[in-house]
């Protein structure tokens, strides 16, 4: 059965505002609980999924939720589901023994589930009020 634990993150996401990137780098712009603006870098990403509402609602109620300790929004999926049906379709061209499989959700009923064999790497970024900047 799947399960979620937290994974080295501890963020809150108030919401997931953009998905740049392609050929195995993604980059998930989101807004913090606490108003920061945050960056969160994957390489080498296998596989993604990307659901809002209703698709969201009804996986994240079919988890065991017991190993989630923090209130967090970059959580790791254990026994994933996801990393099986990428194996079965990889046909042995890709090595899954490495892969792990994150999941970023926001409060606002958005979510991304990422294969990946590395761990995303988080900034913070500067956001620039365009009433601050001098012209």
């Amino acid at each position: 059965m799947e399960y979620l634990e937290n994974s080295k993150f501890l963020i809150t996401i108030e919401m997931i505002e953009h998905i740049i990137g392609g050929n195995r780098g993604f980059d998930i712009i989101a807004t913090t609980q606490d108003k920061k603006t945050i960056k969160i870098s994957f390489d080498h990403v296998c596989d993604f999924r990307y659901a809002i509402e209703n698709a969201w609602i009804v996986r994240y109620a079919d988890f065991n939720k017991k190993h989630v300790h923090h209130n967090s929004s970059i959580l790791l999926v254990k026994n994933s589901e996801f990393i099986e049906h990428y194996a079965k379709h990889a046909c042995g061209t890709m090595p899954i023994d490495t892969i792990k499989d994150y999941l970023i959700n926001d409060s606002v009923d958005a979510a991304v589930e990422v294969l990946t064999d590395s761990d995303p790497v988080v900034t913070e970024l500067q956001v620039i009020n365009s009433s601050d900047r001098e012209l």
